[in-house]
């Protein structure tokens, strides 16, 4: 699934979540850090903290899609079902609803 990762996260009002410096909170932002974060309860291996640094990678170097012509400036990665799920898990994980709401819609939109 291709998953547009420069797109601002918005609250239920349809109002941009900003960051603790004021700033739109883009996909991204929220995906690399559910990947990056420790939580309470969670205790991963080695090799299941490498694949989320890895997930956190490819989201970070996400580039513009280009179907028929220049692209619209938006940033695309392309996701598989277990990095689809892992970032669910995660995101879960890691905010509250304001947050998993908006997230959890971008990743299940077809």
């Amino acid at each position: 699934m291709k998953l547009i990762v420069n797109s601002e996260l918005k609250d239920i009002k349809g109002e941009p979540l900003k960051d603790s410096s004021g700033k739109p909170w883009l996909i991204s932002d929220a995906l690399i850090q559910a990947c990056q974060a420790s939580v309470q309860g969670d205790n991963p291996s080695g090799e299941e903290k490498f694949k989320r640094w890895k997930l956190a990678q490819k989201i970070s170097a996400a580039a513009p899609f280009e179907v028929n012509g220049p692209s619209d400036g938006a940033l695309w990665v392309d996701l598989n079902i277990e990095e689809l799920a892992m970032l669910k898990k995660l995101s879960g994980l890691c905010f509250s609803a304001v947050a998993v709401g908006p997230i959890w819609t971008a990743l299940e939109s077809k």
